[in-house]
């Protein structure tokens, strides 16, 4: 029910597609070992470290999509992999993420909550950008977040947020056309893009 990509430069496993019977009751549980099949080359039990860009951003299928859990042991979630999944409500994110890529959850509609993980260090450009029902963002307290993209969470219902003590990077419209309210931030902030926040 998944399809592996082989990535032969650094050797690694990354989630590429995946067939209806992923989806259990809108729940997709993306898996952290899986067979790996190409041609007559069978692998099994590869460990999964990251989904590729655009893995899912153009599947038929996407809107079934309701509660994403990603395993733990997946570093990177790539560009657009999950845009436009419009009815996605909940989303886990393992402990070992680094990097969510630019557009990778844009336009996902109906998520209310985000807990971002303590190990991310860089949110991309227009990670979370139209996700209109966005109210609430969770940073882990020990988060060693370092970079927040330009338009990461614009377009959203967020109201208030505390950026973690190592964010250094906040990029252009950032927050723009989001409810933002108060935003609590710290010395180490080195560089806010232009138009990062709500002027009112």
């Amino acid at each position: 029910k998944w399809e592996l990509y082989y990535n032969a430069g650094d050797k690694t496993y990354l989630i590429n597609g995946f067939t209806p019977s992923a989806i259990d009751s809108g729940k997709f549980v993306l898996p952290a070992v899986y067979d790996y099949v190409s041609g007559d080359t069978v692998k099994e039990d590869v460990a999964v470290i990251g989904i590729r860009a655009n893995a899912f951003k153009n599947s038929i299928y996407k809107r079934q999509i309701h509660n994403i859990v990603i395993s733990k042991g997946y570093k990177d979630i790539g560009e657009s992999a999950f845009a436009g999944c419009s009815n996605l409500m909940y989303l886990d994110l393992p402990d070992t993420l680094v990097t969510v890529g630019n557009y990778a959850f844009l336009n996902n509609t109906s998520l209310k909550e985000l807990t971002v993980p303590e190990r991310l260090v860089k949110i991309g450009d227009s990670a979370f950008a139209g996700n209109t029902a966005l109210t609430k963002i969770n940073f882990e307290s020990d988060s060693v977040l370092n970079t927040i993209g330009a338009s990461a969470f614009s377009d959203t219902a967020v109201e208030m947020a505390t950026l973690p003590f190592n964010v250094r990077y906040v990029g252009a419209n950032a927050f723009s056309g989001s409810k933002l309210k108060e935003i609590t931030i710290t010395n180490k902030l080195c560089e806010i893009g232009e138009n990062a926040f709500p002027t009112g």
